[in-house]
């Protein structure tokens, strides 16, 4: 019976699946780079963006320098 109330509580509490969406484009890559132009193309040609939206996570154990 327990899991039955866990399932309806996460029901209720939980976000809908696709609810949180993702950052625009704008916010991940810089102006006139090849993301952004991939993206224009992508719109022009077949009328709506395909999935350009990438992100790329730089790490390194000994830490990266600053400003990176």
């Amino acid at each position: 019976m327990a899991w039955i109330a866990a399932a309806v509580v996460a029901t209720l509490a939980l976000p809908q699946l696709g609810a949180a969406g993702s950052a625009p484009l704008d916010d991940l890559v810089s102006q006139g780079s090849p993301t952004e132009q991939q993206q224009a193309y992508a719109i022009q040609r077949f009328g709506f963006p395909l999935f350009t939206d990438t992100a790329v996570v730089a790490r390194d154990p000994r830490g990266l320098p600053p400003g990176t």
